[in-house]
């Protein structure tokens, strides 16, 4: 430990009397360490970061499969009910489709909104900040008296965050919703898909807020919701899929024709896509991260050089330290926590260069406040670039500290070419 701080002490001391091929190097490597952290976002938020709910580790995805490829799908509204109805290793099942809706009032406009099961708010632990959530009677069908909850988002754009609205009346498709709630600031549900959810409306108020598809809560082949159930205590997932498999198999006995041939998989709940969207997206995110890679390839081709002419110019001082008796080992040892320090001093600068990149990811894309406020580098993407920057100031500084360590003493010394 106490070499290693040697080794630190004199690496800075090195860097302050080379300040402008350190500042060089430095920035050099941030520009690529930054686009790989703005990318480490984007994959952390879409791939990765627990789901905004209570015990998220406890939330899984029930993704029906099709075919001979077992593509994954979604859940007719019969089979929900008869997932949610068994007995099985959940303590809760709920069910969620998008929807859109015409909201009218003074200033008529159409938004998003999620049709929920009636159980959703509670499945996922989740509380509403002002009013409440869904009550199990609420969720009949049909729905006698159809309510409806805001985002916070929406609340404040639309109603100056008024508390007045709680237990008003407004128009959705030109039907009256009682306004029951709202929900906690910057909840937007469970994925990001298209613009967060103004609204959360009962799967019971379907024939209100989707009247041309009202048959669909009854429909066997019409696949359009989208289902996550809790683990009860104790259970596993692999538990949870061969309980579920049972179900499905009664749902929908093996067909003679495999492209017939239906299945359900149990998936852990992370990030902010489904099953479907993430099996799509996945290839497309492996050529994005390309394109940083190879900068910071590049990046790190630069570096090398830098430290190459650096080390060149200190070969007296490399060859006396081992005609003293210093091994080449310890040599290199000194020479790599240079590099590493150049490379977290990059991955700070990275981090910050990354915030940004992301901003001008997010206007480029247009997205939404809410989608880009979770846009931001947490602590597993800080993890993920210190990892970056230890393997880069390693890959860039193992090649020069060799080469720089076995040169022929005698010729340094006398600073011969």
């Amino acid at each position: 430990m106490e070499s290693l701080l040697q080794d630190v002490s004199y690496a800075a001391r090195q860097f302050a009397r080379g300040r402008t091929s350190t500042v060089v190097a430095v920035l050099t490597l941030a520009l690529g360490i930054g686009a790989n952290t703005s990318m480490f976002t984007l994959l952390n938020v879409m791939l990765v970061q627990p789901a905004p709910a209570a015990d998220p580790d406890r939330l899984v995805w029930l993704a029906p499969t099709r075919g001979r490829d077992g593509h994954y799908v979604n859940m007719s509204a019969p089979d929900y009910r008869a997932y949610r109805a068994a007995d099985g290793p959940f303590s809760g099942v709920l069910a969620f489709s998008s929807l859109q809706v015409s909201l009218g009032g003074g200033l008529p406009e159409r938004i998003r909104g999620l049709i929920v099961s009636g159980n959703y708010f509670d499945v996922l632990g989740v509380r509403a900040a002002v009013g409440r959530t869904f009550l199990p009677d609420e969720d009949g069908v049909p729905a006698a008296h159809p309510v409806v909850l805001l985002s916070d988002a929406f609340w404040r754009r639309r109603f100056a965050a008024s508390r007045a609205v709680l237990d008003s009346t407004i128009t959705i498709n030109g039907h009256p919703f009682t306004v029951i709630g709202i929900a906690a600031p910057g909840f937007t549900g469970i994925e990001l898909d298209g613009d967060p959810p103004a609204i959360w409306v009962p799967l019971a108020t379907i024939a209100q807020t989707m009247p041309s598809d009202a048959t669909l809560l009854d429909e066997a082949d019409s696949r359009w919701l989208r289902v996550i159930g809790r683990l009860k205590p104790g259970v596993t997932l692999h538990a949870a899929g061969a309980a579920s498999a049972v179900v499905a198999r009664q749902l929908h006995p093996v067909s003679a024709e495999p492209a017939n041939n239906s299945g359900l998989a149990v998936l852990p709940v992370a990030g902010a896509l489904d099953p479907s969207n993430r099996s799509d997206l996945l290839p497309v995110f492996s050529l994005l991260m390309l394109v940083p890679a190879l900068v910071l390839l590049v990046a790190c081709a630069n570096a090398a050089n830098l430290l190459l002419a650096r080390a060149l110019a200190r070969r007296k001082e490399i060859a006396m330290r081992r005609a003293l008796g210093a091994t080449r080992a310890r040599l290199v040892r000194q020479l790599l926590t240079e590099s590493v320090l150049s490379a977290l001093a990059a991955a700070g600068v990275g981090v910050l260069l990354s915030y940004w990149l992301i901003a001008l990811i997010a206007r480029i894309g247009e997205f939404p406040l809410e989608i880009a406020v979770r846009l931001t580098p947490d602590v597993r993407v800080l993890l993920a670039t210190t990892a970056l920057a230890i393997l880069t100031g390693i890959a860039f500084g193992l090649l020069p500290a060799l080469a720089a360590t076995r040169p022929s003493l005698v010729p340094a010394l006398k600073d011969e070419g």
